[in-house]
């Protein structure tokens, strides 16, 4: 939620909010892949911010460029959010 606010206080400004969508999207996905593919009431509300933020981000970005070919919506490979937080292989250690 405080990304939303301070990524709308910056669209405002006409800053460039896209790193905040970006660290926004990386806490989403890391809450739904803890709790299930489900999200809190206040996380469902940050989603939707997410979303209108990133509409406006596209169409600043379709103003400021007509010509360029911008994707509608995510891209995605169809995978489902999944957290490892021990690696499926052990580690190497370096020898010295």
């Amino acid at each position: 939620m405080l990304l939303a606010l301070a990524a709308a206080d910056r669209a405002t400004a006409e800053g460039d909010i896209r790193p905040l969508l970006c660290r926004m999207t990386a806490h989403l996905a890391v809450a739904r892949a803890l709790h299930g593919d489900r999200l809190s009431a206040n996380g469902q509300l940050a989603e939707r911010l997410l979303g209108q933020l990133s509409d406006r981000e596209l169409t600043v970005a379709r103003a400021a460029q007509p010509e360029a070919r911008l994707l509608d919506g995510p891209v995605t490979f169809g995978d489902r959010p999944t957290l490892e937080i021990v690696p499926g292989e052990p580690v190497q250690s370096a020898r010295r």
